[in-house]
């Protein structure tokens, strides 16, 4: 290649990149996303300065772990479909109908909210690459599948492509959620397939908080359960 096209294909990738400042896009790569909404009164970050040596002792360099503050809901979407990780840690809720099932839900970004019909419009296989996904905010898990059809965030997820997705089916503590995604992660580190990380993190939880309903113990998944990361 000579020096006429380097500097040809050198100016077409910054008119690429200019386009993609101008429109306010930006383009992901990387590993691992740990997404934390800021709400006064409520800590959805600190987990994850715990969990940051933990996904390092199972591969990821520090290059490849990205915490995001306050995302927006293009830029959560974005990396949701080229993530291996990610977790969220934000409030939760979710719809219910006049029998008092749950008929959809939602997670709170800094822009608007992700709600699972918004999961359910992507094509097939859109989160294909992501191995783990983690919602850590009330009723993600909520509700399965309605009699209408309509899946929660959990379910949604897994349905178009992620190996396996975390959630949970009642309002939690924000002190408990921290703490089980601390542990969680730290039995990932260990070698611990997921299921086994999950529900040995959900009992340490429950024992640490012991007489405090932090509902902890209602996070559930969906897919794969044997998965390790170490």
């Amino acid at each position: 290649m000579n020096k006429k096209s380097c500097v040809k294909i050198l100016a077409v990738l910054m008119v690429g990149l200019l386009f993609s400042v101008s429109m306010g896009t930006v383009a992901y790569a990387g590993s691992v996303y740990l997404i934390g909404i800021s709400d006064d009164g409520h800590d959805h970050m600190s987990c994850y300065d715990t969990i940051t040596p933990y996904l390092e002792s199972m591969g990821y360099s520090s290059g490849e772990i990205y915490k995001r503050k306050d995302s927006k809901y293009a830029n959560v979407m974005a990396m949701l479909k080229v993530g291996e990780i990610i977790v969220t840690r934000s409030h939760g809720g979710a719809y219910q109908d006049s029998a008092d099932n749950y008929i959809g839900n939602w997670i709170v970004l800094s822009d608007k909210n992700l709600y699972n019909s918004d999961i359910e419009d992507l094509a097939d296989n859109s989160l294909s690459k992501a191995k783990l996904i983690v919602y850590g905010g009330c009723l993600t898990a909520a509700g399965g599948i309605s009699s209408a059809g309509i899946r929660n965030l959990t379910v949604a997820s897994e349905v178009k492509g992620a190996a396996t997705v975390v959630g949970f089916t009642k309002e939690i503590s924000c002190v408990g959620a921290n703490y089980w995604v601390g542990k969680f992660f730290e039995y990932l580190s260990k070698g611990y397939n997921i299921d086994r990380a999950l529900n040995q993190a959900k009992q340490d939880t429950v024992s640490e908080f012991s007489g405090v309903n932090t509902n902890i113990d209602s996070c559930m998944y969906r897919g794969e359960w044997s998965t390790t990361f170490n």
